[in-house]
Formats: C-alpha cells, structure tokens, sequence
C-alpha cells in the first residue's frame, strides 16, 4: 500500500491548511493494517452512498427528523476516517434539520456534499496509488 509521507492537506477559503483525512490517526487506530485500513475505507464509501440516497429522500419529503439522522449517521462514518471538516459539515446539516430550517439546511447539505466530494476524492487518488503499487 502507497502511504502518504504526510497527511493531506488542502487550503481553504481563509488560505489555512485543513486536513481533510487524518491518515495518520487512521494508520494509528487500525494499528498500521493495511487490510483493516482499506475495509475501513471501503465501508465508508458504501455506506455513504446508502445516507445520501435516504438522506435525499428525507429532504425532499421535508422529513427534518430523519434529515438529522442521516446527517448523524454520515457523521459517524466521517469520525472514522477522522475527517473533522466533513464532522462539521454534517454538524451543520443535523443543526439545521433540528431547526426545522429549511433553507439553511439546503445550503449545509451543499456544504456537506463539497467536504464529502474531497474526501472521496482523496480516497479514489487513494486506490488508483495503491493499484499502481500492486
């Protein structure tokens, strides 16, 4: 497996380095194993795309209660990768759901989506350095 030499970081709208996925928590949780690491990984882009398709159903029913578990549970499987702006992403969409706010909640979903976006980004590029390695 191609590790980083470093986590990866990416700037923000304020020029600050913000890590998207902390690997090396990751590497320190799973004890450095490579299959445990790349299960944990896999379950992760599994189970989001089963939130977003409940999560899209939810919204548009304007089912804030199941809005707001969604988002939790995306929440959860971002705390895994210890993907603490997608956490606050998420964060901010069972913020909204809760405030029965719909307006914001569509923008906090957005916001959701673009820190989910590098994430998966960062996981693809991920794969595609570990098949080369192969």
């Amino acid at each position: 497996m191609v590790e980083p030499k470093q986590d990866v970081h990416v700037k923000d709208e304020l020029d600050e380095e913000k890590v998207v996925i902390d690997f090396a928590a990751v590497r320190a949780m799973t004890m450095e194993d490579a299959d445990f690491e790349k299960a944990l990984f896999d379950g992760f882009e599994d189970g989001v795309k089963k939130i977003l398709d409940e999560l899209a159903l939810s919204i548009s029913a304007s089912d804030f209660d199941n809005v707001k578990l969604h988002g939790h549970s995306l929440k959860g499987l971002a705390r895994t990768l210890f993907a603490a702006p997608l956490v606050a992403a998420c964060e901010a969409v069972e913020a909204a759901a809760l405030n029965k706010d719909a307006g914001l909640l569509l923008r906090n979903v957005e916001l959701m989506k673009a820190e989910l976006d590098e994430v998966c980004e960062l996981l693809n590029t991920r794969e595609s350095e570990d098949a080369v390695a192969e």
